[in-house]
């Protein structure tokens, strides 16, 4: 099953920039929703073939929170400049259909107003998604009980008719109780509810939350790998020229299309053995 879209808590992206880059050569995903990216304005994290919209939160002159998209640079997309004070991101994707992704992130001590949560969905261009780690507990979503934040969630989810895609699975490991929980969500549009499967993967990734995944139903959006390339700067040119050297049995076939079939052969089987691929 192919992942298009991901989201993680990475607790920090340069700290887990190669378990990032990991997650991506494993499922090449077309967005990736990251928060607790820890990131201030001079660090410039990079993946190759992904852009990336972020939104830096910088308190006490130190980075904390934050939250960034990374996106396939293969689809046709543009950023959402958003009006709220939230951590929050959002861009619009062509993937044969045109789909606004948003990235949030609710710290756990912020007390926010049910009119920024508001103020925020009404800027999205529907459909949309919504993922993040919000930081609420709600047996909505398989948690033992409902706090104050997952009331807040469950309101703001039901007020805009939205649609929670969530299958009760955990996904945060909370190290000091040994202890599992859903912190990570993922809402969108009514409209497009029955298209996504929701996923969670097995592995932390060095991270305490899990990172959780949707699957397209009925479209295939796998980003297809590009061809491997030969590089020449690192051939070895002289052992290419002894493996290439034409046989007599070449030279002397009569059928010029035997010929050219056989030569060709023989320079690719050369190439093969001497020349690295990307």
């Amino acid at each position: 099953m192919a992942i298009n879209l991901l989201s993680w808590n990475c607790h920090g992206l340069r700290t887990h920039i190669d378990d990032l880059k990991n997650i991506v050569n494993k499922y090449q995903p077309i967005c990736i929703a990251l928060q607790e990216t820890y990131l201030t304005p001079e660090k410039d994290p990079k993946c190759k073939n992904y852009g990336i919209l972020r939104k830096d939160h910088i308190q006490n002159g130190r980075a904390v929170g934050g939250v960034a998209l990374l996106y396939s640079q293969r689809f046709p997309s543009r950023s959402y400049t958003l009006d709220t004070s939230l951590q929050a991101v959002a861009i619009q994707i062509d993937i044969k259909m045109l789909i606004t992704i948003c990235a949030i992130y609710i710290p756990p001590n912020l007390t926010i107003n049910q009119n920024e949560l508001n103020k925020l969905v009404c800027q999205l261009p529907a459909p949309f998604i919504i993922m993040g780690d919000l930081i609420g507990h709600s047996s909505l979503w398989g948690s033992r009980d409902t706090n104050a934040r997952g009331f807040q969630i469950e309101r703001f989810i039901s007020d805009h008719n939205l649609c929670l895609l969530n299958d009760s699975s955990h996904t945060l490991l909370h190290a000091a109780t040994r202890s599992f929980h859903t912190l990570d969500l993922a809402i969108c549009s009514p409209s497009i509810m029955g298209r996504w499967n929701f996923s969670v993967d097995e592995d932390l990734h060095n991270s305490d939350h899990f990172p959780i995944f949707l699957s397209h139903s009925f479209i295939d959006l796998t980003i297809h790998r590009q061809p491997s390339h030969f590089i020449f700067s690192r051939a070895n040119w002289q052992v290419f020229k002894d493996l290439s050297e034409l046989a007599p049995d070449i030279v002397n076939l009569r059928d010029i299309d035997a010929a050219v079939v056989a030569v060709v052969n023989c320079i690719l089987r050369s190439a093969e053995a001497t020349i690295p691929k990307s």
